[in-house]
């Protein structure tokens, strides 16, 4: 009779382990991922168990660019690791809008910087040639860069004679369309030595620093381009000191061309490339 008992227990012990066992692999969550206007989403909504990888990416439609994910990521496509929690996330997207600001070459500036959803939004931190965002900005993960000193690369280079990036390289072009590069080095000349640059350390009540870039010989069109500073392993000067790629190799090989400035002073030049700086696109004169 007590061998009976202890094999019933025995039974009803495994039966409790088993079904704890079961309802715990049974255990899913909700991953859902919507839009907003201007884009969609690619990627399955659904339940899934936790440990589950699953992928999505934001597609911008015509005229709009993705901004950003609203818990304030940026990666695109976005890589979600289902844990112990449902998950919901949107994909924000904002309209294309540029300028005419009277320039000689006919060029159009946009309004906000690649990633941004205003004018005064600082937006995604790139480095020279390179299309996606990053947590540091190093020499030893800059694409084309075989060294970690920076001083070889594979592209971009003295011998291949390539000046300026090609659309695949440049971050406005990928995120913006076919029509919107990264100004050039004479773009960037042409903004400063034509137009007003008015400083302001409150850009229409945002508290938000930057030059407000007026139409020349006009104050009836402007851009306005934050301080959004730079990154690198860290960020650096925000509201201080605005570092915006330009399209154009520098002179030195390891450099990319930029504009930088702050209250004081505007100043066409070079920079390290491994560094994350803004983009804020053009639109060239079609010839």
């Amino acid at each position: 009779m007590r061998k009976i008992f202890r094999a019933a227990i025995g039974v009803a012990l495994i039966s409790i382990v088993f079904a704890g066992c079961k309802k715990e692999e049974d255990t899913t969550y909700m991953v859902k991922v919507t839009a907003t206007a201007g884009g969609t989403v690619e990627g399955q909504n659904g339940e899934y168990k936790e440990g589950d990888t699953v992928v999505f990416k934001a597609v911008p439609a015509d005229g709009h660019y993705f901004s950003r994910w609203n818990d304030n990521k940026r990666n695109n496509p976005r890589t979600i690791h289902v844990g112990t929690n449902d998950i919901t996330l949107t994909a924000e997207f904002a309209t294309i809008t540029t300028v005419d600001l009277g320039l000689t070459s006919g060029t159009l500036w946009a309004t906000c910087n690649v990633g941004a959803l205003n004018p005064w939004d600082f937006g995604c931190y790139y480095a020279w040639g390179e299309t996606q965002t990053k947590s540091s900005y190093e020499w030893d993960n800059l694409k084309y860069c075989t060294n970690n000193n920076g001083l070889i690369f594979s592209k971009y280079k003295y011998s291949d004679t390539l000046t300026i990036l090609e659309p695949t390289d440049d971050a406005a072009t990928t995120w913006i369309g076919a029509d919107y590069s990264t100004p050039t080095e004479d773009d960037w000349n042409e903004l400063k030595s034509y137009c007003e640059w008015v400083w302001t350390t409150n850009y229409e009540g945002h508290n938000i620093a930057g030059y407000i870039v007026y139409k020349a010989k006009s104050h009836d069109a402007h851009i306005f381009l934050p301080a959004a500073g730079w990154q690198g392993t860290y960020f650096y000067d925000k509201n201080e000191w605005g570092c915006y790629w330009s399209s154009s190799r520098g002179d030195s090989e390891n450099d990319g061309g930029y504009c930088t400035f702050n209250s004081r002073n505007v100043s066409v030049s070079e920079m390290r490339r491994c560094d994350g700086y803004s983009v804020r696109p053009v639109r060239h004169k079609k010839q």
